[in-house]
């Protein structure tokens, strides 16, 4: 005979109706990990093990991951440096995988390996205190599986894409936050506050990972607070929690990120239309009439007096939130985190003292079925993967070892050529895609491009693609471009051109898109910019590139890294030369601005031509100009076009010998929250100046350039550091950009920068330059010309291939770090340009001489020939 209850008693877990002593959940957390780790073990095994990564749908979303990753790898910061409306923690996991196991797919699951791991942990410290030992196995298995997922869920098993890792992710630990937030605990209730930990790190975590979810865990919070007693018991502690939580997201050092949301939210990305949720949820109706039924069943148990009216309410909300991710993923069905409805019906039923307890084992089926697909996935993934018979498999660039099908080719040939077959037609047909192209086909054209990209007649530069994702500066090892869309398609918002295209060298258009709504919206948008910029084209059968063309000649990787290695090495059997000694004075401390100075003497260029060079350090680059000029120990050394032209207006005998920066490489820049992003911004605010450091001209071109009012912006000197910007005593610094910028970048600092060459401020910046005596005299002029071409060449090393310019330079100065290391780099490697290296114009002297004549900072008219004479081009 079924007891009734009172309908407004809460009693899930039948604390009225259950037998004296049963209260109690005593699952060994020892137990539980020696029963959940098997299995789980081996499926990270089964995933990592073999040799390649096998893709064979949407590896283009695969490849995003990879690409997102390498723009945190290089030092870039997501939501300022490039956009998305994902959150940093879709691509943590990768860049962690980077680390461990180097530039390559394996990466990636590598990171899936980390998330399961996550959730493994907080899977298990929340279920040892709720459920019994099998199912609380049952429960630590199944979200530990969905992140090492081969295949999205709701999709066919064997569809191996590792496409939208971030919604396996989310899935899985929403399920670790539901089961907290609605089954209640049964043991000691002094470990609530471990509870209230996990659930606020994982609501943090869905909002540094994918917004939707952090909705679908505030609004399972919320109707937590309202039929949980266990959450209610205790309310002020989750209460401040979430206040935290929220306050963090609204945060000023969010507000990019939220920008980025909105700007998405702006442009479509929302998937709203209400008919596309009817017609989607009843073409899937089957996979939804469980939890139909077991929100049903849940009323039925209310209505009989069996459950409190929080158990149906609760089910039902479990629900309608799992529905609402599901109607913004790109997915058709499947709702992991709805299979905790199983868990707490079970957690209900089993507590009772009367014959409905004996169904409780029953609802075990659901989380055991989905755990079997997620078994069955992942072990078929093995087995494909280890057979690679009749699997193409990339063997060259950062994407070697990811596998695609082979698919009968000849099908992009002859739509390229124009002369499709009828037999290609019934073929097409066939595959029956349901995407644009298949993964082959994708593979294909992107390593067609890497080929043409990386043939030696194009410098490494940025490369800007018109498609869904942008694969090149991962494959190639390439700085990525700022300012653009890390994943761009329909429902992507269209950037400004001046964004979008700022770093870019190379504009790729796919003829075979993975989103040819896109491509073509893209294309038409960019038009003008594109024909204006970009007027050099190069046609192949898969792409359309555009450059500026004006790159400078081709250089061989091979033969590059072959000739360091050879000139590092001494020659054995002969007789050693003697090296001519020279002190060269930078114009500043050693910074990664000098890597070429030292790469140079560290590659052994310098010993190369004979020379044995030591570097000293400056003080500024007006200072080394007036030693290089008259002091006994240097005739050689760094200075800036600024220093350089002020210097031969006031008589000093020296000569611009090179010009490394044809652009001055300043930047003004301030924290985020500051809201300083135009150069208005700056009224009524105070900006640090280091006395003595060209950045005080440059600042005084930068108003001139701006026509800004010097009375409205308060200066302020300070010490070459960060720390003036971080206490508050300044609002903003002036810098190079790939000093101090880079190095609170790399801290994970968010930060503004207004360029001043972008601001109107021309003026050469770092040069090499030399006494003029010493330039006339033979002996000393061959010395100079060896110096000027070694730098040339290391600069142009580290061009080409930063991340071993990386690798020469920190042994010198460990103090920094690697990621400051990447991000100044590719400060560097932009700033360098594509012209001839190391090339002055008359014109861009004559450019600087005249914004330093209005500014009234040059003793005497100055004309380029006096500055650099006979090294300008005829």
């Amino acid at each position: 005979m079924l007891r009734r209850i009172s309908k407004w008693r809460y009693a899930p877990a039948g604390e009225a109706s259950t037998e004296a002593g049963s209260t109690l959940v005593r699952t060994s957390s020892v137990h539980l990990v020696l029963l959940a780790i098997l299995p789980v073990g081996l499926a990270m095994w089964a995933m990592l093990s073999p040799a390649i990564v096998l893709s064979n749908d949407m590896t283009w979303d695969f490849v995003y991951n990879l690409s997102g990753a390498w723009h945190l790898w290089n030092g870039q910061a997501e939501h300022l440096d490039f956009h998305d409306p994902l959150g940093l923690l879709s691509f943590l996991p990768t860049l962690f995988g980077f680390e461990l196991v180097g530039l390559s797919p394996a990466a990636f699951l590598v990171g899936a390996s980390l998330v399961s791991a996550v959730a493994f942990v907080s899977a298990a410290l929340a279920a040892m205190r709720r459920l019994p030992l099998v199912p609380a196995a049952f429960f630590v298995v199944f979200v530990s599986l969905l992140p090492l997922r081969p295949a999205n869920v709701g999709e066919s098993l064997t569809a191996y894409t590792f496409a939208m890792s971030y919604n396996r992710y989310g899935w899985s630990l929403l399920a670790v936050l539901t089961l907290i937030l609605f089954v209640p605990p049964r043991d000691d209730r002094r470990l609530d506050l471990l509870d209230t930990a996990i659930a606020g790190l994982l609501l943090t975590a869905f909002f540094y990972l994918k917004i939707t979810y952090f909705a679908a865990g505030l609004a399972l919070a919320v109707l937590a607070a309202i039929v949980s007693p266990h959450v209610r018991h205790r309310p002020a502690v989750p209460m401040i929690m979430a206040a935290l939580i929220v306050l963090n997201a609204v945060a000023p050092w969010n507000h990019a990120y939220l920008a980025d949301i909105l700007d998405a939210v702006e442009a479509g990305a929302v998937r709203s239309k209400l008919t596309f949720h009817v017609n989607n949820f009843f073409t899937n109706v089957e996979a939804s009439a469980a939890y139909v039924a077991a929100v049903l069943f849940a009323a039925w148990l209310w209505w009989r007096g069996l459950a409190s009216l929080r158990l149906p309410v609760a089910v039902a909300g479990i629900f309608v939130v799992a529905l609402f991710v599901l109607s913004q993923n790109h997915q058709t069905h499947g709702l992991p985190a709805a299979i905790v409805i199983a868990f707490l019906l079970y957690d209900h039923l089993r507590r009772r003292s009367d014959v409905m307890a004996s169904a409780a084992p029953v609802l075990m089926i659901f989380p055991l079925f989905v755990v079997a697909a997620s078994a069955i996935s992942i072990w078929a993934y093995h087995v494909r993967a280890q057979d690679k018979s009749d699997l193409q498999v990339v063997a060259q660039t950062n994407l070697k070892g990811l596998a695609v099908p082979i698919e009968r080719s000849g099908l992009l040939d002859a739509f390229a050529a124009g002369k499709p077959s009828h037999a290609l037609l019934n073929w097409s047909r066939a595959l029956q895609p349901h995407v644009e192209l298949t993964a082959t086909e994708y593979v294909d054209t992107i390593i067609e491009a890497a080929h043409l990209l990386a043939d030696g007649q194009h410098r490494p530069g940025g490369v800007v693609v018109l498609d869904q994702v942008n694969p090149f500066p991962f494959m190639l090892g390439w700085v990525p471009p700022r300012g653009g869309n890390l994943w761009s398609a329909t429902g992507a918002p269209v950037r400004p051109a001046s964004e979008v295209f700022a770093d870019a060298d190379y504009v790729l258009i796919p003829k075979f898109s993975t989103d040819a709504a896109w491509t073509e919206r893209a294309a038409k948008a960019y038009t003008e910019h594109l024909s204006k910029h970009y007027p050099k084209v190069e046609d192949t059968r898969s792409w359309a590139g555009s450059s500026p063309g004006r790159h400078p000649p081709p250089v061989s990787r091979r033969a590059l890294i072959a000739g360091a290695a050879a000139l590092a090495t001494p020659a054995v059997g002969r007789d050693q030369p003697r090296l001519q000694s020279v002190n060269l004075l930078l114009d500043w401390q050693p910074t990664p601005t000098y890597a070429g100075f030292f790469l140079a003497r560290e590659w052994g260029l310098f010993a190369h031509r004979g020379l044995e060079v030591a570097l000293f350090e400056g003080r500024g680059a007006v200072v080394s100009t007036q030693m290089v000029a008259f002091s006994s120990e240097y005739w050689i050394g760094v200075s800036s076009g600024v220093a350089s032209a002020i210097g031969r207006s006031q008589g000093l005998p020296i000569k611009s010998l090179s010009v490394l920066y044809r652009n001055t490489p300043s930047v003004i820049f301030s924290r985020a929250e500051r809201g300083i992003v135009v150069p208005t911004d700056l009224y009524g605010r105070r900006i640090g100046l280091v006395p003595g450091s060209v950045t005080v001209e440059e600042f005084r071109a930068f108003l001139a350039a701006q026509h800004l009012d010097p009375a409205r912006i308060a200066t302020v000197s300070v010490e070459p550091a960060a720390a003036p910007l971080l206490d508050g005593r300044v609002d903003a610094l002036i810098d190079y950009e790939e000093n101090l910028p880079s190095e609170l970048r790399a801290d994970g600092r968010q930060i503004s920068v207004l360029r001043l060459a972008d601001a109107g401020v021309q003026l050469y910046s770092l040069n090499i330059i030399a006494r003029e005596e010493a330039w006339v005299s033979p002996d000393t002029r061959s010395i100079a010309i060896r110096v000027v071409e070694a730098v040339q060449e290391a600069y142009s090393r580290l061009q080409f291939a930063p991340a071993a310019a990386i690798a020469a330079f920190a042994p010198l100065y460990p103090a920094f770090s690697r990621p400051y290391l990447s991000q100044a780099m590719s400060v560097i490697v932009r700033q360098l340009g594509h012209q001839p290296l190391g090339q002055q114009t008359r014109e861009g002297w004559q450019a600087t001489v005249d914004q330093l004549a209005r500014l009234g900072l040059l003793a005497r008219p100055v004309t380029p020939d006096e500055v650099a004479g006979d090294l300008l081009p005829s």
